[in-house]
């Protein structure tokens, strides 16, 4: 008996020997099998009228946008969940440009978008021979929201910043600078003015942290206020916090509900250029089962033979808080269910155990 293939993607099915085929598996028919089944056959002309496979599918569906948020002038991937979506089908986004769709199953779909355009809302709209628009799904923000700790960057009180008792902080060209204490002892919390860089776990959708720095000895992540000021071992004081070193980031800390009580988890990345900016991520607070990401930011050293500048100061002093927001992605980690830190209100926080760290900044977004 001849062999056909049900058109792929499609919801057609053909039972037969006690066997369901599915769009995309072939079939041995007889000749009035086929017959019966030609319309849901690839490459068959039939003399019933063709169906247009992509009506067949429901109105798609979607669940969720990732991020919905974006700042202005940076290509950003989102990433969409629902269902019926399909590798033929398209995103756009009223007023944006989409560079790429990209079919990951029914389920998942990715498309970057470059963010040129005016602050504001915009729609988005999925199709698969259906349509479905949310409504004001993608906001756009400018870079205002980012915190540049350089001299000359972003305008805030000394209040803004905590320190350790017998430490003292400046700000440089090249990003936060520190001295006094003794190694592990240093922390520096940063509150903002009227408490506005510290966030609340029972808040709904929360930001991701995104902190800025350049390679070095130290820790940066999230803390609070429930860490006791005057341990020599802050690595171990803090909610959760990854470990810089001059040539990878060597893993996690934290505490687990208990600060001074650590709990850990090490998984080494080498950083492989260390004149590099790099941005770490923290999504949902870093609590168990959160996603932390690492990139390499944008960067331009053209011209730093000139400067009197080392490559790595050149970098730090001419980049882009635009540059903050984009970059490659390195390594993904996942927060196990042994960090629990759980202390209600929490703020970005440094351990800078060597004082030739470069933190530049951060941002929630």
């Amino acid at each position: 008996m001849p062999i056909y293939t049900i058109r792929p993607n499609s919801p057609f099915t053909i039972a037969k020997d006690g066997i369901l085929y599915i769009g995309g598996e072939s079939v041995d028919l007889t000749e009035s099998e086929f017959e019966i089944h030609k319309h849901k056959l690839e490459g068959v002309q039939s003399n019933i009228t063709p169906l247009n496979v992509e009506s067949c599918f429901p109105k798609p569906h979607i669940s969720s946008i990732s991020p919905a948020v974006l700042a202005l002038g940076v290509s950003r991937v989102i990433e969409i969940k629902g269902s019926y979506f399909l590798p033929d089908g398209s995103v756009t986004i009223a007023g944006l440009t989409v560079d790429q769709y990209e079919f990951i199953d029914s389920s998942n779909i990715r498309v970057t978008v470059t963010t040129s355009g005016a602050v504001g809302f915009y729609d988005l709209t999925v199709d698969n021979g259906d349509s479905l628009t949310v409504a004001n799904a993608i906001e756009l923000i400018s870079t205002d929201f980012i915190v540049d700790l350089r001299s000359g960057g972003s305008t805030f009180p000394n209040s803004a910043i905590e320190i350790r008792s017998g430490m003292s902080w400046n700000r440089t060209a090249f990003g936060l600078g520190v001295s006094g204490g003794s190694s592990w002892g240093r922390w520096v919390r940063f509150r903002g003015e009227n408490d506005a860089w510290v966030k609340n776990r029972s808040e709904a959708n929360p930001p991701a942290l995104n902190l800025i720095f350049q390679p070095s000895f130290g820790m940066v992540g999230y803390g609070s206020d429930e860490t006791n000021p005057n341990s020599t071992s802050q690595w171990n004081q803090g909610e959760i916090m990854g470990f810089v070193s001059a040539s990878s980031l060597s893993g996690f800390y934290g505490n687990n509900g208990n600060p001074g009580s650590v709990a850990s988890f090490t998984d080494t990345y080498d950083y492989g250029n260390l004149n590099s900016i790099y941005r770490l991520e923290f999504n949902g607070f870093g609590e168990p089962g959160a996603i932390i990401n690492l990139y390499r930011c944008n960067s331009d050293s053209d011209g730093w033979e000139a400067s009197g500048l080392t490559q790595r100061e050149f970098i730090a002093q001419n980049s882009s808080t635009s540059d903050w927001l984009a970059g490659d992605l390195l390594k993904t980690w996942t927060v196990p269910n042994n960090m629990t830190a759980d202390a209600p209100e929490i703020m970005p926080f440094l351990v800078p155990q060597n004082l030739s760290l470069n933190f530049m900044g951060f941002y929630y977004l």
